[in-house]
């Protein structure tokens, strides 16, 4: 009886090369596979965090320019080591005392606390201050024709705000702008803003036809 003889030869070279292509193949397809699922995950988490921003400034200044008497905008100030531009609006608010709803009057400050040294995007806080503020006047600008407003000690007066979570909007905001136009039905009030993250910008305009026009 013949003895079958055992092939120990192993694998030939062309065997060994064709497994080494469909090992590479397969493990292409898996690396690009990952590395779309982790774009796809990092746009869709970057588009929501922009959006979610957006939404909370957005619905902020609907409320007030919706009942606005008077709005401007303000220089660049530092103050707490912080550099701030602001937006500040007058309007009424509805507040309920004792059952009863009265409106009030207010000054809100729209403030974009601008980003520190090797930030990219800063953040929005507010400010609400009565009508009866001592420190708030509203002087005509003969130049413009418009109100401004006038604060006693400037420099300080936003030191409570700057870096309040009290006083939070939202943040991932690069930039923010105020223009205003007039026509024959109202002041129309445009508020740009610009957010920034992981490298994406994303921008988001309120726009508002003031018919509640006050003057001071």
């Amino acid at each position: 009886m013949k003895r079958l003889k055992k092939n120990n030869a192993g694998f030939s070279l062309i065997e060994m090369v064709v497994a080494v292509l469909v090992a590479s193949l397969l493990m292409l397809g898996v690396a690009a596979f990952v590395s779309t699922s982790r774009y796809t995950y990092s746009k869709v988490s970057t588009d929501a965090r922009l959006q979610e921003e957006a939404t909370a400034a957005t619905n902020f200044l609907n409320e007030l320019l919706i009942e606005s008497k008077l709005c401007g905008s303000g220089s660049v100030i530092t103050t707490a080591g912080k550099n701030l531009e602001y937006i500040w609006v007058r309007a009424n608010q509805s507040e309920i005392v004792g059952g009863v709803t009265s409106k009030n009057l207010y000054t809100y400050f729209i403030i974009f606390e601008k980003p520190a040294a090797g930030e990219t995007t800063g953040v929005l806080r507010f400010k609400k201050a009565p009508a009866s503020d001592a420190n708030l006047s509203f002087p005509l600008n003969a130049a413009t024709g418009r109100y401004e407003v006038s604060i006693t000690n400037e420099t300080s007066y936003f030191n409570d705000v700057v870096g309040n979570k009290y006083h939070f909007i939202c943040r991932c905001v690069k930039d923010m702008t105020l223009s205003t136009v007039e026509s024959n039905n109202g002041r129309l009030y445009k508020v740009n803003l610009t957010f920034n993250y992981n490298g994406q910008d994303f921008s988001a305009t309120v726009n508002n036809l003031s018919r509640n026009i006050q003057e001071p």
